[in-house]
């Protein structure tokens, strides 16, 4: 981490954040940091100033960019699940249970080095001080020493060692077992001393050498902290505890034990700081490297607080909700999860919040949107949220404009302004059907009618994969599902035809529609395939892909669309060369419902915020 100041240690900054949040993206395709990386750097990063996206001329950003980084990301999977991790400056190493050892950069999480040597699962890493060698233990009954820079074995010990440390002048490992500790001499192999600790089952769980000068190996077994000379002689206080880091001059330690993590002198042992959590036991706890953060695990959840003065809590956040095996905390914060995959984190000293808005678009408090629809040709769109609110976005601002207050809170899922006229499609209990059609004035917020929906209804469970969509001139509410296309007549709520279409999309993945006239555009999410039917007739033959608009021609939606929620990552698709030109970044890949018009992209997230992208310049092309 930069720790200067001026455009040199902004750049650096902001450049680290930038190649963790779209990794795979600029691995692809280094262009692909013009067409949709640059476009979306947070307002107030140097980036951002340096590559305006309207100079790009890809696509423009009307609302959503944040304000900060917040958090940002990148998963690395392994085949097999990792079981050990260690770190040293900007590289860490990653133990699997195949044997080997993985080297990967602290930054972006990019592959380096596999040293393979061991038979059986690695269950220990430490590094040295300066970061060239690496200890190893592993369930083969050796402990091993590694030149990084050569990928070479400099030593091999036949000892089996649930946890291992190399002391600061790189002279003696410290390999933990069931109940004592080894001191082995690096440049003969042989054991120096054994250290009987008469720990529980669960053996050595951490082994430690804070630093050079205290001259002291720290350990972690049965529920107790000891400390212990090079000859193996107890030196310190005893302390209850089952995980420890230690700042990086080995002065002060971070302690995990019942209740919230301490900060303790290392001589003495004394507490210098309580991290107040709420009763929860932490597994994991770690130093940042320049002792101004610690964070904590409890099971899925990792906490962080700023320490630099008066603890306080920076930031909670779940990102994926598989269980944390292990923590460190390098250039980035790095966690190994239960679901084999390791996961880099840049976090902003002061929002975890990945996707936070600019101010300008939190004029009052939001509940979560539920339904959003794009009418591009008008110049904006209209969102529904949980409280009934309905609102018209600028589709040039991203400015929002509360149209009106309505008690349909419920499960609205079809909204339409025409000619000043908003016309809502909800579920409404207090109809037999449980779904029915409002009218409401605009200008003067009053409903005008309301009748019900009739004739086949399961289709509208918004659990079900289908779109639905209200025609341009608010005559017809219309539902898409993989076997039917289904009307309705918004002047009378009922049913007035059905279309049995699955010969025509020979699959059941999700749907996305657009409305051009009377001719409505179906595409499958899972392929760019694309056929039209005409409203009016829709026992006439499909139009064919070739008939497509030349907007909708260019680009098809993949991965997210209609009102399925976390589809995955939104993808635009050439369906003529069938060649990716658009990715929606991985901050915002996983969005709760996803509109395509062929130049307006809208998606709308659980944080109640809306993303607005216009791909004027793409739709030129």
């Amino acid at each position: 981490m930069c720790m200067q100041t001026g455009d040199s240690c902004q750049w650096t900054n902001d450049s680290q954040r930038l190649i963790l949040s779209n990794f795979e993206s600029i691995r692809d395709s280094p262009t692909n940091l013009y067409h949709y990386v640059f476009p979306f750097c947070p307002s107030s990063s140097w980036l951002h100033k340096l590559y305006p996206a309207d100079s790009l001329r890809v696509v423009k950003v009307i609302r959503g960019r944040p304000n900060k980084w917040g958090t940002c990301t990148r998963e690395v999977p392994f085949d097999r699940d990792p079981e050990a991790l260690a770190h040293r400056k900007d590289i860490i190493a990653v133990g699997l249970v195949s044997g080997k050892i993985v080297i990967l950069d602290a930054i972006t999480g990019s592959s380096g080095a596999v040293l393979s040597g061991h038979s059986e699962s690695v269950t220990s890493l430490a590094f040295s001080i300066d970061g060239t060698l690496l200890v190893s233990g592993s369930l083969d009954g050796t402990i091993k020493l590694w030149d990084i820079q050569t990928g070479g074995v400099v030593k091999t010990i036949y000892a089996l060692a649930s946890s291992v440390s190399i002391s600061p002048d790189a002279t003696t490992i410290s390999s933990g077992s069931t109940c004592s500790i080894s001191l082995w001499d690096v440049k003969t192999g042989e054991r120096r001393h054994i250290i009987d600790t008469a720990t529980a089952a669960d053996g050595v769980t951490c082994l430690n050498f804070p630093s050079a000068t205290l001259g002291r190996l720290v350990s972690v077994s049965g529920g107790l902290v000891q400390q212990w000379d090079v000859s193996g002689n107890s030196t310190g206080p005893i302390t209850s505890g089952h995980h420890i880091d230690f700042s990086s001059d080995g002065k002060r330690f971070v302690l995990c034990d019942k209740g919230p993590p301490t900060i303790r002198d290392t001589l003495s042992g004394q507490i210098i700081a309580t991290l107040h959590s709420p009763g929860l036991d932490f597994s994991r706890c770690s130093f940042s490297p320049s002792d101004e953060f610690v964070a904590g695990v409890v099971h899925a959840t990792i906490y962080v607080w700023n320490v630099a003065g008066a603890p306080r809590l920076v930031g909670t956040f779940t990102p994926h909700g598989s269980s944390i095996f292990s923590l460190v905390y390098a250039f980035s914060l790095i966690s190994m999860h239960s679901d084999g995959k390791i996961r880099f984190r840049r976090i902003d000293g002061h929002s975890p919040d990945s996707t936070t808005s600019n101010a300008e678009s939190t004029g009052r408090p939001r509940a979560k949107i539920m339904y959003t629809a794009l009418q591009g040709e008008d110049g904006f769109a209209i969102s529904v949220d949980l409280a009934g609110t309905i609102e018209r976005w600028d589709l040039s601002t991203g400015l929002p404009e509360v149209l009106l207050q309505t008690p349909e809170k419920e499960d609205a899922i079809g909204v339409r302004l025409v000619n000043g006229i908003v016309i809502i499609v909800h579920r409404d209990h207090s109809f037999d059907s449980g779904w029915g059609v409002s009218k409401w004035d605009s200008e003067a917020g009053e409903r005008l009618e309301r009748k019900p929906l009739s004739g086949e209804l399961s289709i509208l469970d918004p659990t079900l994969d289908r779109d639905v969509g209200i025609s341009k001139d608010g005559t017809t509410f219309y539902v898409v599902d993989s076997v039917y296309i289904r009307t309705w007549s918004v002047l009378t709520g009922e049913n007035t035809g059905s279309l049995y279409h699955r010969n025509h999309t020979r699959t059941q993945t999700p749907l996305s529609i657009n409305l051009e006239g009377p001719i409505i555009w179906i595409r499958s999410l899972g392929s760019p395939k694309a056929w039209g039917c005409d409203l009016n007739n829709l026992g006439s033959p499909p139009l064919g892909l070739s008939d497509l608009p030349s907007t909708l021609r260019l680009a098809c939606l993949l991965g997210a669309g209609g009102a399925r929620a976390n589809t995955g990552q939104s993808r635009i698709i050439d369906t003529t060369s069938m060649k990716e030109v658009f990715r929606l970044p991985e901050r915002f890949a996983d969005p709760g419902k996803a509109v395509w018009d062929g130049r307006y992209l809208l998606v709308a997230y659980d944080n109640v915020e809306l993303l607005i992208l216009d791909f004027v310049h793409m739709a030129l092309l």
